[in-house]
């Protein structure tokens, strides 16, 4: 067991103590550095370790830990974080759904990712162009060029967000992964034309 740092030493009541709030504070913070060099499953015990310290994370902790299983792409690990964030009613932001999307991913799970960015318009958090990115990408990895295309449409229309290099660079790999290559030379001739300027791996992705 973790002793908790609340724990007040025999005979040292009468001497002057930080208060609870601020030193969960504290040690909030100190775990949140940790948490963001720790490999997942390491993260993933630093949450509970700090639960056994009498000390609830917050969504900063929770993020940290999502963004590490994202890295490695453990997308079940992450939705299990955010499975505890709502038990323990910590609220998720962007950064959290954005970290779960680029989890799945990179776990080849298109579907989830799609899933979760729907649920996160329902909480009311506005995707952003990292979260179109993700998603494309996933898409592309899934094979399904025709639902990167109309997503890439969506960001750009409906949203007002301008794609950048990754999100192109995901859009016309998902039209070459689906052997649509005129789709994907359009794509990299309207690069070219009005920006973003195309990189290595727009090539790569269009050759």
């Amino acid at each position: 067991l973790v002793p908790s740092p609340f724990d007040t030493p025999t005979g040292s009541s009468h001497r002057s103590k930080r208060p609870r709030r601020g030193l969960e504070r504290e040690l909030r913070y100190q775990y949140s550095a940790k948490i963001k060099r720790a490999p997942w499953r390491e993260a993933l015990r630093l949450l509970d370790e700090l639960r056994a310290a009498d000390v609830e994370p917050n969504q900063v902790n929770y993020n940290g830990a999502i963004h590490r299983c994202a890295v490695e792409g453990a997308w079940e690990p992450a939705l299990g974080v955010l499975e505890a964030m709502g038990r323990r009613e910590v609220e998720p932001n962007a950064i959290t759904y954005n970290s779960l999307i680029h989890a799945c991913t990179k776990g080849g799970q298109w579907r989830r990712a799609l899933e979760l960015s729907s649920e996160m318009r329902r909480r009311g958090l506005a995707p952003s162009a990292i979260t179109y990115s993700s998603v494309i990408s996933a898409c592309a990895k899934g094979g399904q060029w025709e639902l990167a295309l109309e997503l890439l449409r969506e960001m750009q229309q409906q949203r007002g967000l301008a794609p950048n290099a990754i999100t192109c660079n995901a859009a016309i790999e998902a039209c070459t992964n689906g052997g649509e290559w005129q789709r994907a030379l359009s794509l990299f001739d309207k690069m070219v034309a009005r920006g973003p300027a195309p990189d290595a791996i727009t090539h790569n992705c269009a050759i």
